[in-house]
Formats: C-alpha cells, structure tokens, sequence
C-alpha cells in the first residue's frame, strides 16, 4: 500500500476534478471515522476498485467497527437514562 500524503490527495482530488468536470472529495479512508466510513458505504460513489476482496473486508470490517460502536454508545445512553439524566 502506498500512502499518500494530504498535498498529494488534494492534488489527485483537483485532477480528477478536471477530467470528471465535477467536484470531487478524495478521502484517505484509513484516516477517516467509523461513522464517517458507514457514510461512504451507504451513499459515496466508487470510481475504481483493483480488489475486490479487499474491498468486502474494508466493508465488513466497517460494519463490524459500526455495530461495536453502537453497542457501546447503547451503553452510555442506558447509564445515562439511569441516572435520571434526560437525553
């Protein structure tokens, strides 16, 4: 894997950019949240994919990571509500 740096992304971003005569947002997924990942999954546009499975396990993992954080998010609110604290 070759890291990119932030200059180098918004340049590819600008190139893009030209050439798809739209905006673009080109994002380093492996700096990015949980939540913001889900984001991408459910209504980001994919324009190239070389590897497919490792795009599954980048999905499944996202979920994974999803579905533990709502869990413990659950576990705030739950203590929360307990406590007599409105939310």
């Amino acid at each position: 894997d070759k890291k990119i740096d932030e200059y180098e992304l918004f340049i590819l971003s600008q190139k893009l950019a030209d050439i798809l005569k739209k905006e673009v947002d080109l994002i380093d997924l492996s700096k990015t949240s949980t939540v913001f990942k889900i984001q991408i999954i459910k209504t980001g546009k994919l324009i190239y994919n070389s590897d497919n499975k490792r795009k599954m396990y980048f999905k499944m993992r996202t979920m994974k990571d999803y579905t533990l954080l709502n869990e413990e998010r659950q576990e705030v609110i739950n203590k929360i509500k307990s406590s007599g604290a409105r939310i």
